[in-house]
């Protein structure tokens, strides 16, 4: 555990980044790295984290500035009766992925992947219903749908 913590550490330290920003990039609950580092919950896969966390340090070294786990895939000016930012990123834990979207920095809302089609409010792990409308077969493509449902146009030419 002793590699975690110094990894930890420069992260915490070169990036700026919390114990919290690290578990939120790694996908895990907020409260979970900084559990698994005082020894309140036992890490099962110690050798998965460090390597995780070692690709975490190299992306940020590569990057040369803050990162987060996945990709964005938009950051542009919305409006809607008013303007705003709006930021979407692409995450992935335990298999599947999803589309996690913020209005001025502040989360809005998320979108499901499941077998390579995209939904919204899917519940936890369950597979989609009859209820749940497929939205896209590609994150750009939900999010274009999620922007329209929630009357959303892009302030500025994109």
């Amino acid at each position: 555990m002793n590699s975690i913590h110094l990894l930890v550490e420069d992260l915490t330290k070169r990036a700026g980044l919390s114990q919290a920003d690290i578990a939120r990039s790694l996908g895990v609950p907020e409260g979970t790295l900084n559990a698994w580092l005082t020894g309140r919950v036992t890490c099962r896969h110690e050798q998965m984290l460090g390597l995780a966390l070692e690709a975490l340090s190299a992306r940020q070294e590569k990057k040369g500035r803050k990162f987060r786990m996945g990709r964005s895939i938009k950051d542009a000016n919305v409006i809607k009766t008013q303007k705003h930012r709006l930021t979407a990123e692409t995450s992935g834990s335990g298999g599947r992925r999803m589309l996690v979207i913020y209005l001025d920095g502040q989360y809005a809302d998320c979108l499901d992947e499941w077998l390579d089609a995209w939904y919204y409010k899917l519940e936890g792990n369950k597979p989609p219903t009859t209820d749940h409308q497929k939205i896209g077969s590609e994150p750009e493509e939900a999010l274009d749908w999620w922007m329209k449902a929630h009357g959303f146009a892009f302030a500025e030419a994109q």
